[in-house]
């Protein structure tokens, strides 16, 4: 029976997964599709549409977390580790959490904030887990005798763990990192047992992904919508190192390091001002657009899904694609974003944000490394 619960957590987490992205891809698709078309004639008009656009989004995403799932504000990872070490928190692993999460997820990624589905997504399975162990929900009758098979805390306990695992097995198409995930961060009541159904969740929701993919390349998915997720495309083969590239990936990592620093203690008080004081009125930005037939590097990053633009930053196809003014000021830019939206009331992860800044000022050093020290011969 334990299998078979980590059977249908595994399916569900996938398709969850798989609707979410492919729903933000949409959004990001018509969104890019639409200013396109208006900015040939006006682009005042075109800028205003992409704002009103990306506001009704995040607009729509405030909404359904402050009125109708509170819970679902935030990635919910520190919620479910507190619940897997013995606190009970009320709310969080509820059906209106669930959609909450989901489509509050949907919302404030497809608008365009600095934040990401992976977290949200350890949540989600977490979610599928509890409502399967307790036969759904009784609140809003869709329940099952059959499926309340889960009394005691420790089986409950086993299945959310397995929801997590999936969670992230789903964001990243990596089963061993659930597993892994499942391990060292939100658990620490482990069983030999348990990693195995674990693992097969994990797995479950690979193939469940894999599946969903394939299925959305041929167009079943909506114009934009090709269900891809965090991957990065190997099949050109690997590049060799040489010894002399340690040093730029050390100063890449020291970077990431301050980044990281830097990035906690200003969410610290910037989450103390949003407490303490009301939100002022924003500055007014002015935008330029590029004129008919000429590229902008930096509205490709700003128009495409933070997936698209990882996977463009690591592409080895676009090597003299991105100049190295547009990667600084898209790097401060979003890293200020990223720092401004945390903690607001809306599902995010900060996952892919952080992969998003690192390969920027990655791309940056190695920008920087390949044109002023040519004699190491790096591409």
């Amino acid at each position: 029976m334990k299998w078979f619960f980590a059977l249908l957590i595994g399916i569900g987490t996938g398709f969850a997964a798989v609707f979410i992205n492919i729903s933000v891809e949409n959004f990001a698709g018509w969104k890019f599709s639409l200013t396109f078309n208006i900015i040939q004639k006006s682009y005042l008009a075109g800028c205003l549409i992409y704002i009103l656009i990306n506001l009704a989004l995040v607009f729509s995403s405030v909404s359904i977390i402050t009125q109708f799932a509170p819970a679902a504000a935030g990635s919910g990872i520190p919620e479910i580790k507190g619940y897997l070490n013995g606190i009970d928190i009320p709310g969080i692993l509820l059906l209106r959490t669930l959609i909450g999460k989901i489509f509050g997820s949907i919302g404030s990624v497809g608008g365009g904030l600095a934040l990401g589905k992976e977290g949200p997504l350890v949540h989600t399975g977490a979610c599928i887990a509890s409502l399967l162990g307790q036969g759904g929900s009784t609140k809003y009758h869709v329940s099952s005798r059959w499926l309340q098979g889960f009394k005691s805390d420790r089986d409950r306990h086993g299945l959310v763990t397995c929801g997590c695992a999936a969670g992230v097995a789903a964001a990243f198409r990596a089963p061993v990192g659930g597993v892994l995930f499942a391990l060292e961060e939100v658990t620490s009541c482990w069983r030999s047992q348990l990693m195995w159904r674990v693992f097969f969740t994990s797995a479950i929701v690979a193939v469940v992904v894999c599946a969903a993919m394939e299925w959305c390349k041929s167009g079943n998915c909506g114009h934009f919508g090709l269900g891809g997720f965090i991957i990065w495309d190997i099949s050109g083969g690997q590049e060799d190192y040489s010894f002399e590239e340690l040093l730029p990936m050390a100063v890449i990592g020291v970077i990431g390091g301050l980044l990281g620093a830097l990035f906690n203690q200003l969410t610290i008080y910037v989450t103390r001002w949003r407490r303490n004081y009301l939100h002022k009125k924003g500055n007014r930005v002015k935008f330029y657009c590029s004129k008919e037939k000429e590229y902008n590097d930096l509205a490709t990053i700003f128009f495409n899904t933070q997936d698209d633009a990882i996977r463009n930053l690591f592409s080895a196809k676009t090597i003299h694609e991105f100049s190295a003014q547009s990667l600084l000021a898209f790097v401060v830019m979003f890293y200020t974003l990223a720092v401004i939206t945390f903690g607001t009331a809306v599902p995010a992860g900060q996952f892919v944000p952080g992969i998003m800044i690192g390969s920027t000022y990655g791309r940056l050093v190695g920008i920087f490394t390949v044109n002023h020290y040519k004699k190491l011969n790096i591409e």
